[in-house]
């Protein structure tokens, strides 16, 4: 029933739909260059357990193993507030997101810089990859673990350049989209209502007169006489002579 009353007020206000549509159109289209696209990059490191004094050449990738729980760690510290701070005023307007790489089984996290611009998601990126090794070592050193014996990282692999992120954006635009169909409804179904309605008062006031002018009853003037007042200025002024 709803459907079918929005499309009969469709086809009545039409030109004004049209109008509304034109308009909601020109400001989507502006939307598109008002909200950039953010952009993103990112960096996977791994973890790398120390070498062993009894066995130096052994492979040290065997014992990555157990440091799933160091990685768990180093990701809890790295999205501190305080390292948020730390990174933040190196790359103001930048975000970042340090969570451990789902992907594997290794003790890898995998670091995202997002901003709106390629310059400061590089600057955002370059800041927590400076921050990580300190953080890691701070992590060791705070527990009494001998430089030789502490863990370091490798970093597995960088992108190139920042990616455009579309979906945020796509997200956000269809958000406005509906928002605007929603008023354009909103707005024609209004203007329709105000009309009729005022439509309907005409008709009642037309019903109620018979649609002709009210008739003003004949008077006496002040010798006596009747006056027609329905007649015509010349009429009523011989009848008052």
């Amino acid at each position: 029933m709803l459907f079918k009353e929005l499309l009969a007020i469709a086809v009545r206000r039409w030109v004004l739909l049209v109008a509304c549509l034109i308009v909601s159109a020109v400001a989507l289209v502006g939307a598109t260059f008002v909200i950039p696209a953010d952009y993103e990059l990112k960096s996977s490191v791994v973890l790398i357990p120390p070498k062993d004094p009894e066995q130096p050449n052994q492979n040290r990738y065997l014992g990555m193993g157990s440091l799933k729980q160091t990685a768990d760690v180093l990701v809890n510290a790295l999205m501190s507030e305080e390292s948020a701070e730390d990174v933040r005023a190196k790359a103001p307007g930048a975000e970042y997101l340090v969570e451990p790489d789902w992907a594997t089984s290794a003790p890898s996290i995998v670091i995202t810089a997002m901003a709106a611009t390629p310059a400061d998601t590089e600057a955002m990126l370059a800041a927590v990859m400076d921050l990580l090794p300190r953080t890691l070592t701070a992590l060791q050193k705070d527990v009494g673990i001998s430089p030789k014996t502490r863990i370091t990282h490798l970093v597995v692999a960088t992108g190139l350049d920042p990616k455009p992120i579309q979906s945020t954006r796509i997200r956000t635009l269809a958000m406005i989209a509906v928002a605007l169909l929603v008023l354009t409804a909103m707005l024609v179904s209004s203007v329709d209502g105000l009309l009729r309605r005022r439509s309907m008062r005409e008709e009642k006031a037309d019903e109620g007169s018979g649609g002709q002018p009210p008739r003003l009853e004949p008077e006496p003037d002040h010798g006596g006489r009747v006056v027609d007042l329905n007649g015509s200025p010349e009429q009523r002024w011989r009848a008052r002579q």
